[in-house]
């Protein structure tokens, strides 16, 4: 079951995906609010973006989705450039973090640190970053396997890729 399923049949009313944009948490709202309804909603009407598995099977995943994360913080350019800044520090401490998890062979913890790195890249829009780390947690928690150190090696070139790519907006270019 996916998540939305989980949470639907353990009783919930409504169901929506991190990154949460404004547009499709107002729109729960106001459902919730005026009508009432049960009426289902599917993630096209909900506007969520692209879906992660078809990120993972897509042969070019672009590295940051700038315009995604401008629209979810409401075109505030300034609030992006902190959220890149912050995401870029880091970065590094997530992968020594999840390098440390590896070399000790901990298959929970490498699935919890994948697991919070594939969330938060999300809600940054760094789209390869969120598929690495979403087949790192893949491989911990539902194959229990440690994943290999060249897996943690190309998640810390996509952090790279990140910074490069972002590394002009988070100085005050323009995006």
């Amino acid at each position: 079951k996916g998540d939305a399923e989980k949470c639907l049949s353990s009783g919930m009313n409504d169901y929506i995906s991190k990154p949460v944009k404004p547009e499709a948490l107002d729109s729960i709202i106001v459902k919730w609010l005026i009508t009432g309804s049960k009426k289902e909603i599917h993630d096209d009407d909900m506007g969520h973006g692209l879906d992660i598995n078809k990120q993972i099977s897509s042969e070019v995943v672009p590295v940051f989705d700038g315009d995604s994360l401008l629209e979810r913080v409401m075109g505030d350019e300034d609030i992006v450039r902190s959220i890149i800044l912050t995401f870029s520090e880091e970065g590094f401490g997530y992968i020594l973090s999840i390098r440390k998890a590896v070399q000790e062979e901990d298959i929970k913890k490498i699935a919890e640190i994948a697991h919070m790195i594939k969330g938060t890249a999300a809600n940054v829009s760094a789209l390869r970053i969120q598929a690495k780390a979403f087949e790192i947690e893949k491989i911990a928690r539902f194959h229990g396997m440690v994943p290999s150190v060249y897996m943690i090696d190309e998640l810390e070139r996509e952090f790279e890729a990140f910074r490069i790519e972002t590394g002009k907006i988070g100085e005050g270019e323009s995006f």
